[in-house]
C-alpha cells in the first residue's frame, strides 16, 4: 500500500503518526511525506532562505529514519493562502504519480489557519486528479484513497475513530521529532516542551486504548464505509 501523509509544516507527521508510519513500513508500505510550507518562518537567528534548507534537511533525515521519503510543495510559510494554479498542480501530479490508498492530513475543524488550508489543497487536489482536462505529466487518478486527519498535543481531534498501538515504534518516533532539531529549539525558546508533549499525548491515548503508548485518527466524513482495516 502506499501511504501519503500531507501536512501544514515540517515536523507535524512527527508529532501525529510517525509512530503508525514506522510501524507501515515495516509491513512493507511505501510512504511520503509531503509539507505544504517549507516551515521558513519560525527562526530568529536564519534567515527565511536559511531555515528553508535547514528544515528541508531536517524533514529527509527524519523521514529517512523510518523509511519513509520527504518532498515538499514549497509554499512560503506566510504566503500559505496564496498558493496558485502551479501549487495546484504539483499535488495533482503527485497524487497521479504515487496514486496513494491511504492520506494521513489535518482536520478541516482546525483552528490553525494554515492546517485548514492544507485540508482544503488536499480537497481541491484530488478533485482535479481526477479530471481527465486537468493536465500533467501522470494518468488520471481513478480511485480515492482513504482519509485519516491526524491530531497533534496543541491541537487533539474531537472525535476519535481508530488507535494505533506504537509502543514498539514511540522510540523511533521520538528519535526522529529530535532531528528537528531547529524547531524543538524555537520551541523551547516559547516555553514548550516539543518531544515531551507528544509523549505525554501518546501515553494518554495508549491508556485510553490499553497499551503503553498509541496514536488516534479520525475516519474523514464522507467516505464509504471500510470492511477492513487499513492503519496497523
Amino acid at each position: 500500500m502506499t501511504i501519503l501523509v500531507l501536512q501544514a509544516y515540517p515536523t507535524e507527521a512527527e508529532q501525529a503518526c510517525l509512530g503508525t508510519l514506522s510501524a507501515c513500513v515495516q509491513r512493507g508500505d511505501t510512504v511520503v511525506i509531503c509539507s505544504m510550507t517549507n516551515g521558513n518562518a519560525s527562526h530568529k537567528s536564519l534567515s527565511a532562505d536559511q531555515l528553508r534548507m535547514v528544515r528541508m534537511v531536517e524533514a529527509t533525515s527524519s523521514a529517512s529514519l523510518v523509511g519513509a521519503s520527504y518532498s515538499a510543495l514549497d509554499v512560503d510559510e506566510h504566503l500559505y493562502g496564496q498558493q496558485d494554479q502551479k501549487v495546484v498542480l504539483k499535488l495533482v501530479n503527485t497524487l497521479r504519480h504515487l496514486r496513494p490508498q491511504l492520506v494521513f492530513t489535518h482536520s478541516p475543524q482546525s483552528l490553525n489557519p494554515v492546517k485548514q488550508a492544507t485540508n482544503m489543497l488536499l480537497r481541491q487536489s484530488l478533485l482535479a486528479a481526477s479530471h481527465l482536462h486537468v493536465h500533467t505529466d501522470a494518468e488520471v487518478l481513478k480511485q480515492m484513497p482513504v482519509i485519516y486527519y491526524m491530531e497533534s498535543p496543541s491541537e487533539k481531534l474531537e472525535y476519535l475513530s481508530e488507535y494505533v498501538d506504537i509502543s514498539d515504534t514511540l522510540n523511533q518516533k521520538i528519535e526522529a521529532l529530535t532531528l528537528h532539531a531547529s524547531q524543538v529549539e524555537v520551541m523551547e525558546e516559547k516555553g514548550l516542551q516539543m518531544v515531551r508533549e507528544v509523549e505525554l499525548l501518546a501515553s494518554y491515548r495508549g491508556l485510553q486504548s490499553n497499551v503503553r503508548f498509541a496514536e488516534a485518527f479520525c475516519f474523514a466524513s464522507g467516505q464509504r464505509a471500510l470492511t477492513k482495516r487499513l492503519l496497523p
